[in-house]
């Protein structure tokens, strides 16, 4: 992966998780709407992850369909100690609906080959088209500090091949601008329905500071781990 895609991910997921993370300004607010766009071209290339899409909305959860009751069932059952430390905040909880799409694609040497034998040598053309439903529940990392941390856990489903219209959306664009369009689609990989399970616990190392007083702009620091 280049690096200006790897900056443009991790300043995505930034963004996500603040989307996600429980905020006095968001409390009065229905949802967040955000996208993630990534593209090699920022890394001055054209091969392998070559462009990825995402769309998200961000909502309380007692705004999805009573989600915010079932989860306080199980915690109440004492259920799930994998995915929360308490004490946590059932309240602040956070629902992501998601619709995303990813291409692959050889490396530049490979890419205009017509004939799966040679592409195979490198990596076979793919797209994966996915919708994704994800559920954020904070907690305090400290009751001292009041540090904050996020357990997320995630579902995606989706499709892989010709249903997943990379090859589509990415000759439209090579046309849009002009550009020469790949020759290898017909090599894509063939029709997969996909599942994709994803829990992620993150926490708060530097709690949110402005740059300056009254700056509009604030910064944090967060690790996280996840499967």
């Amino acid at each position: 992966m280049h690096a200006w895609k790897l900056l443009l991910g991790c300043f995505a997921m930034a963004a996500h998780i603040a989307g996600a993370a429980p905020a006095r300004a968001q409390e009065a607010l229905p949802g967040v709407f955000g996208f993630q766009f990534e593209n090699d071209a920022f890394g001055f290339g054209d091969d392998h992850y070559t462009n990825g899409m995402r769309m998200a909305y961000v909502l309380r959860s007692d705004e999805f369909l009573g989600l915010q009751q079932q989860v306080r069932k199980l915690d109440a059952l004492d259920a799930g100690r994998l995915f929360r430390q308490p004490p946590t905040d059932i309240s602040a909880a956070r629902v992501t609906l998601s619709l995303g799409q990813s291409m692959f694609t050889p490396g530049k040497a490979l890419r205009d080959e017509t004939t799966a034998a040679a592409i195979a040598a490198d990596r076979m053309y793919g797209g994966w088209l996915y919708g994704g439903l994800a559920l954020h529940v904070p907690f305090l990392t400290d009751r001292a500090s009041q540090r904050q941390g996020l357990n997320t856990v995630e579902i995606d489903i989706g499709v892989i091949g010709p249903k997943a219209h990379a090859d589509d959306v990415q000759t439209w664009w090579h046309n849009v601008n002009d550009w020469k369009p790949f020759l290898g689609w017909d090599n894509q990989l063939l029709g997969e329905l996909t599942a994709q399970l994803v829990y992620r616990s993150t926490r708060r190392l530097l709690p949110e500071r402005a740059l300056t007083p009254n700056a509009p702009v604030v910064y944090d620091a967060v690790w996280n781990w996840g499967f």
